[in-house]
């Protein structure tokens, strides 16, 4: 998963004032193993992105399409 993609999960979490240690109670994980997926040292699936997004309220597509443009942006 890009950093980018990670980058904007833990953006989403921080914008609607989640701690980490509420989403691993929320997603039924560890602290650690939450820490680790926003760092990039455990693969996210599609799915467990389709999840986090749901978790989070937000449409797949707008998502991909948000960090798409940012790119854009820095080219």
């Amino acid at each position: 998963m890009t950093s980018k993609i990670l980058q904007e999960l833990k953006l989403l979490r921080i914008r609607r004032n989640l701690s980490l240690e509420q989403v691993a109670n929320d997603f039924n994980v560890t602290y650690e193993t939450m820490r680790r997926y926003e760092k990039g040292q455990i693969n996210i699936t599609l799915e467990l992105l389709e999840k986090f997004l749901n978790y989070y309220d937000v449409k797949y597509d707008i998502f991909f399409k948000l960090i798409c443009e940012d790119m854009h942006k820095k080219w």
